[in-house]
């Protein structure tokens, strides 16, 4: 009896790199890149924000 495994993860890099993922595996399937699905619509182009805060003014305090 032949055993199929299916490795699914987020990124295509191996966290062990004594054992990269082309190691383990026969065929790598790689997505689409973040910016063809959002130009496909599939995802929506991310908003950043930020709170106008003054740094400068802040204190270290007792623990740092």
């Amino acid at each position: 009896m032949r055993a199929h495994i299916i490795g699914v993860t987020a990124t295509p890099l191996s966290s062990n790199a004594e054992t990269p993922m082309h190691q383990i595996y026969e065929k790598l399937i790689v997505g689409e890149k973040i910016q063809t699905l959002i130009a496909d619509g599939y995802l929506a182009k991310p908003k950043s924000w930020f709170p106008d805060v003054e740094l400068n003014s802040l204190q270290t305090g007792e623990y740092g």
